[in-house]
């Protein structure tokens, strides 16, 4: 029996990109339910009136996390499952193949993930691109500490949303470094991220902005969505050349001569809403490709500046 109701999975609902995410599915799917998860109680979340169901889950490294998930799963019989923070992509990513058959993981494959979440990995798999620069990134414990030029950028390798990363200034300070640290060129730009869709025929939609204003872990408040010959060209020849299947983020630093590939996030961007505002609803052709509907056609976004804010709301009040 086909049912005509959708059952999302959406963890993390704390996150950026949440909102964005859980009002697209609700604009799309007017018969789906939507059950959140997030190590915070379900009181502390603007978004719990908006889901069906909440569940607080323990954190995604620790032990019993995947069987909670599988638990919630299997009770409410979930179509979709869509993580939206990068340590919960490792560990749903790791343990796909336990998830039940009904469930679908929407991601990219192990292999493009694990790709992505590599650094390193990543810096050499597009070392010989033409259209775009890569950053040079050695492992710390491969380096010959008496040829390196300061200031470098210190990441962990897989690290995220910047945790982590340190501006180095001089030999001392990289022996205080530990071995899962990469480190980089210090390399002046503007920040440049492109939200991205990929169907499994490798057409694409996208969008590029300039992150004006940030916050310290990469979050967008004042962005400017522009098109860029130039950033389509590099978007196609990516596509191209690794499995890709719906939506991702790439970040660039743009300078004046060139576009430098910084990181590649497989999920939603914490700026996913931007996209949508400027004619590009990229939450909802992420699980139109996990349909199998394809994208949508004839779809192109308009150049602009826009921004965001933080607002609050009262959800539980005392009386004296």
């Amino acid at each position: 029996m086909i049912r005509n109701q959708k059952v999302f999975l959406i963890t993390a609902i704390g996150s950026f990109s949440a909102k964005s995410v859980v009002e697209t599915i609700k604009e799309n799917y007017s018969e789906s339910k939507i059950i959140g998860t997030d190590i915070y109680p379900a009181e502390w979340h603007y978004l719990k009136d908006s889901l069906d169901y909440v569940y607080k889950v323990p954190k995604a490294n620790e032990e019993n996390y995947f069987s909670e998930i599988k638990k919630i799963i299997i009770k409410h019989q979930v179509d979709f499952l869509m993580p939206l923070t990068d340590l919960e992509i490792d560990i749903l990513n790791e343990k796909r193949g336990g998830l039940p058959i009904f469930c679908e993981l929407t991601l990219s494959c192990n292999k493009t993930i694990k790709m992505f979440r590599n650094k390193h990995n990543l810096a050499s798999y597009f070392s010989k691109e033409t259209t775009f620069k890569t950053i040079q990134t050695l492992k710390i414990k491969n380096c010959d500490f008496s040829k390196l030029k300061f200031p470098l950028i210190a990441k962990i390798n897989d690290g995220r949303s910047s945790k982590g990363l340190r501006h180095i200034y001089n030999i001392d300070e990289l022996y205080t470094l530990s071995d899962e640290y990469v480190l980089q060129p210090f390399i002046k730009g503007k920040i440049i991220t492109v939200d991205l869709v990929v169907d499994y025929n490798k057409d694409l939609l996208y969008v590029p902005r300039r992150e004006l204003l940030r916050t310290a872990n990469g979050a967008g408040l004042s962005v400017q969505v522009f098109h860029s010959d130039k950033i389509y060209e590099i978007i196609k020849n990516i596509v191209f050349k690794i499995k890709i299947l719906g939506a991702i983020n790439i970040e660039f630093i743009e300078t004046a001569n060139h576009y430098y590939l910084m990181d590649v996030n497989p999920r939603f961007s914490a700026g996913v809403g931007f996209s949508k505002l400027s004619g590009i609803d990229v939450v909802k052709n992420h699980f139109r490709v996990f349909e199998k509907k394809g994208l949508e056609s004839s779809l192109n976004f308009k150049n602009g500046l826009f921004v965001s804010t933080f607002e609050q709301f009262s959800v539980k009040t005392n009386n004296d």
